[in-house]
């Protein structure tokens, strides 16, 4: 009993830390509508119920049929204090709110594609984590939902700022987008020809070895007036594409020098 103490108060503590407060008050819980964790019926998993489960292991307080069935976190059928470590963990954030729950994503879809919907053509951050920057090569993240074995559906941007969503479930449904590091690359080049869609650059740099390389960059070149003649200073994400002549997709430009005309 001493050790089941010792461990309670512990476990209780850092809940209490995590939040700040503690209030610890009984409540009948319906049994219509059990939402785990929340003991006191309150629609909140917070540190009122660690409390309130503490009480019940120590056998200082009764639980209801329904408040038992709130407490028992891991569902074995008994409140015990691996439940007590189980909520813990959710409020202080060390498990997220599908993985608490045993709700699983069941699929990701882009209905842009599916139903053929318009998007715009302006590329879209929709995420980034220690090392990369995560785009999608339209404004597409609103229409990218994410669908979970208890009905829920998000869109993919909230589904990733929740946690409940991970870069490799993308890969894992097929959904296409751009990954670049954080780091940045620059290359010094001198434009040799301009296209459609980008421009030929003959680099002044040592760090590509390439006597020519072409450059995706469409609407810069319209926006900052870029000439052949011009030399300019290119920001990209480190990737070169093996092609004839290799490619590099533009993050940013400046003009280092223009062209003089006589």
């Amino acid at each position: 009993m001493v050790k089941l103490k010792k461990a309670i108060a512990a476990l209780t503590a850092l809940g209490m830390i995590m939040s700040g407060s503690l209030t610890v008050f009984a409540d009948e819980t319906p049994a219509a509508e059990i939402l785990i964790g929340d003991v006191n019926s309150d629609s909140n998993v917070d540190i009122t119920d660690l409390s309130f489960i503490s009480l019940f292991l120590l056998k200082d307080t009764e639980f209801t049929d329904a408040q038992q069935k709130a407490a028992d976190a891991d569902g074995d059928g008994n409140v015990t204090l691996a439940d007590l470590a189980r909520i813990r963990q959710f409020i202080s954030k060390k498990i997220n709110r599908l993985e608490f729950y045993g709700i699983t994503l069941t699929d990701i879809v882009n209905t842009a594609i599916r139903d053929n919907l318009p998007t715009s053509d302006e590329i879209e951050k929709f995420y980034e984590d220690n090392a990369y920057i995560y785009e999608f090569p339209s404004i597409e993240s609103d229409l990218i939902e994410c669908t979970f074995s208890d009905g829920t559906v998000m869109n993919v941007r909230e589904a990733l700022a929740e946690g409940v969503v991970s870069i490799s479930d993308l890969d894992k449904y097929g959904i296409s987008y751009f990954k670049k590091p954080k780091e940045k690359y620059e290359l010094k080049a001198r434009v040799s020809e301009i296209y459609g869609e980008g421009m030929l650059v003959i680099p002044e740099d040592k760090n590509i070895i390439e006597d020519k390389v072409f450059i995706q960059c469409k609407q810069m070149i319209t926006v900052l007036s870029i000439d052949v003649g011009d030399t300019v200073n290119i920001e990209y994400d480190g990737k070169v594409m093996t092609s004839d002549p290799p490619q590099i997709r533009a993050l940013n430009i400046s003009i280092l020098k223009k062209t003089t005309f006589e």
